[in-house]
C-alpha cells in the first residue's frame, strides 16, 4: 500500500518506492534523488551529500569523483553533510582518497553541518582533527586554514 512517498510492507517496515511507483506518483527517479551535487562559490566548492553516501560501490565512485572534481576547480572543498544521517567506512574512505589524490593540506577539505551520529563517528575515529568540522556552510567557506606545523628533522652525522 502506498502512503505518501513511502511504501509500507509488513509490520511497520518502510521501503522506498520502486521506479514504477515513483512514475505513478509523479516523483523523480531514485537515481536523481540520491545524487550528491556540487555548488560552486567564489570562496570554494560545496559538495552537498545525500542521506547515505557511498552505500553502493557505484555511489562510492561517484562521491569520490565529485570530491576530486570539486577539489580540482577550487582551493577549498566544503562537504555539506546536513542530509547525512548515517555513514559507513566507505564514505570515510572516499573522503580520504580524495584528500590524498588532490594532495590537500589541512583545511583544503572541510566538513559542515554534521548530524549527531556522523559527528560522533568523526570524533571516535579522530578524523575531526584531520578534517575540520564547521557548524554552517558560511563558516566553512570563511574559516581560516590552520597554521602550518613545523617539523624539525635532525641531521645524522656521517661517520
Amino acid at each position: 500500500m502506498v502512503s505518501g512517498s513511502i511504501v509500507k510492507i509488513g509490520a511497520g517496515r518502510a521501503n522506498y518506492p520502486t521506479e514504477e511507483e515513483r512514475k505513478h506518483l509523479g516523483q523523480p527517479s531514485w537515481r536523481v534523488m540520491r545524487m550528491s551535487q556540487i555548488v560552486r562559490c567564489p570562496r570554494g566548492a560545496v559538495v552537498e551529500m545525500h542521506d547515505n553516501p557511498c552505500a553502493s560501490r557505484q555511489d562510492y565512485e561517484q562521491v569520490k569523483h565529485q570530491l576530486i572534481e570539486a577539489g580540482r576547480s577550487s582551493t577549498r572543498v566544503v562537504v555539506d553533510c546536513n542530509g547525512v544521517h548515517m555513514l559507513g567506512a566507505s564514505f570515510l574512505s572516499a573522503l580520504l582518497a580524495a584528500f590524498k589524490f588532490l594532495g590537500c593540506r589541512p583545511g583544503d577539505l572541510v566538513l559542515c553541518r554534521l548530524q549527531p551520529l556522523p559527528r560522533q563517528v568523526f570524533a571516535v575515529t579522530r578524523l575531526d582533527l584531520f578534517l575540520p568540522v564547521y557548524e554552517s556552510v558560511e563558516e566553512a567557506l570563511a574559516g581560516s586554514w590552520p597554521d602550518p606545523e613545523s617539523h624539525v628533522v635532525e641531521e645524522r652525522s656521517r661517520q
